[in-house]
């Protein structure tokens, strides 16, 4: 290990044991010398835990790698901002994550009790503002997340706490007691408890910040809801839970497992490899009708679904129009087939003139009052919706002449009828996808016109990064995770 400071308030040593890994605080009084075989035994622990996080974060420094930040930036606004982004400078809250494995309800706002059905869970034990931070928290292990499901990545998150383990057992200054917590998170059912990889499997998180996957023992508690009162904002070794709204005394506060974003049927497969089938407030409305299969009447009095359980042919209460499904499907299947074109080799050489012209009148069966359309608010329509404002938006900055003022406002038109059906797929929730963070980000970056339109989405940003990560900008890790 390295020392890095002393740190005089607290009489302590803040110390490395692993390159860009947590620090500790350790007294020098302490310290008890370690006889030969004792010390070649924590060398090999070490050693152990070295190499998953050499693994985790490769042979690129932290600083320069753009994903594993070496600085933390939960908070980098100045003090002036601290009401409004928790009560919190960055340096506070570094100094409390600065001990290694660490986890704290922040001013006792939470009180970890019995909600029945559910186990254990986090209530509000005083009133909770907008934005205060509830609960930050250390990682016991993280991993690069697997898209492919292999139970890898959770094998070497498992190796990493074992390591840790033996740590804890042959240096008395390492608390041990978290071990305990790991092992008494809980399991899917029909899993073993105890199993250190069932464990993994049911808390591990998605990182909001980068495309990792990461245990925090403390956040863990935390109960579900596809309509959360709380936020994650976390990388792979920091988890800082914030609130969305303000939260009355005594209310339970969940958290979402799941991208919000996603429709009902896709969070439900997401959340039943967890054991159980969410019923929400949410779910439960959109059990009955799912938003994003909706289709509205030219009329706009009423909306058709393209629900599997709903009648093939519909008819309009209000202007007695007629739906087919079947045939609204069939429009559907056509935004899929061009969305799919947009990932080959032959959309990525054509001229982006040409893929608008091909793009619009596909775009155009997702259009709101169109007999038999498909639902303007599924993902392929929203998709196709992106996909076709980037190439106004090729057309504007890449071809010259003098078409660029249309093809910008083109862009931004359409990225407005995009971003307004993406955010309302989010339902009654404050919490945003780091994709839609993303894309609002890629807004802001394009060539404006309208100065008005441009501090409107400027505004929408900085909205949504106080209440998610508790500063202004988007964090650099946001700008590069995809997250599906």
């Amino acid at each position: 290990g390295r020392a890095i400071k002393f740190d005089e308030k607290k009489e302590r040593w803040q110390v490395c044991l692993v390159e860009h890994g947590d620090n500790m605080l350790l007294k020098v009084e302490n310290l008890v010398p370690l006889c030969p075989d004792e010390y070649e035994e924590v060398q090999l622990a070490l050693q152990s835990l070295r190499a998953d996080q050499s693994q985790i974060c490769g042979s690129t420094p932290a600083k320069s790698s753009g994903v594993c930040l070496s600085e933390r930036d939960f908070v980098s606004e100045p003090p002036s901002d601290a009401d409004i982004i928790g009560g919190f400078t960055k340096s506070e809250i570094e100094q409390r994550l600065s001990s290694g494995n660490y986890s704290e309800i922040v001013q006792e706002r939470l009180k970890l009790v019995d909600i029945p059905g559910k186990g254990k869970g986090y209530v509000a034990a005083k009133q909770i503002k907008q934005g205060e931070v509830l609960l930050i928290d250390i990682a016991m292990c993280s991993s690069p997340e697997d898209s492919s499901g292999d139970a890898s990545q959770y094998t070497q998150m498992a190796r990493q706490i074992q390591s840790k383990m033996q740590v804890s057992k042959l240096v008395p200054t390492v608390n041990s007691s978290c071990f305990d917590e790991v092992l008494s998170l809980a399991v899917a059912p029909g899993k073993s408890h105890g199993d250190m990889i069932a464990i993994l499997e049911n808390n591990v998180f998605q990182c909001l910040r980068q495309s990792l996957l990461a245990l925090f023992v403390g956040a863990s508690r935390f109960n579900h809801s596809c309509c959360p009162r709380a936020v994650n904002d976390c990388d792979r070794s920091q988890a800082v839970i914030r609130a969305l709204v303000d939260i009355p005394e005594g209310v339970e506060v969940c958290i979402s497992y799941v991208p919000p974003g996603s429709n009902y049927q896709d969070r439900q497969e997401k959340l039943s490899g967890k054991g159980f089938r969410c019923r929400c407030e949410r779910c439960v409305e959109e059990s009955i009708v799912d938003p994003q299969l909706l289709v509205p009447c030219k009329c706009g009095k009423f909306k058709f679904s393209v629900a599997g359980d709903v009648p093939r042919q519909q008819s309009c209460s209000a202007c007695q129009c007629q739906f087919e499904r079947s045939a609204a499907m069939a429009n559907l299947r056509s935004l899929e087939a061009a969305n799919e074109f947009m990932w080959t080799h032959s959309a990525a050489q054509a001229d982006p003139r040409e893929l608008v012209k091909k793009l619009n009148p596909v775009v155009e069966l997702a259009t709101v009052g169109r007999v038999n359309g498909a639902p303007p608010n599924h993902l392929q329509s929203l998709q196709l919706l992106n996909n076709l404002a980037n190439c106004h938006y090729f057309v504007a900055t890449r071809i010259p002449g003098p078409h660029r003022k249309t093809s910008l406002g083109a862009f931004f038109d359409i990225k407005e009828r995009f971003m307004t059906a993406y955010e309302a797929n989010h339902g009654k929730t404050m919490q945003r996808d780091t994709n839609y963070v993303q894309s609002l980000h890629r807004v802001i970056m394009g060539d404006f016109s309208d100065k008005d339109k441009k501090k409107m989405w400027e505004r929408k940003l900085v909205e949504t990064c106080v209440w998610h990560f508790g500063q202004r900008n988007i964090p650099v890790g946001v700008t590069t995770a995809v997250h599906s």
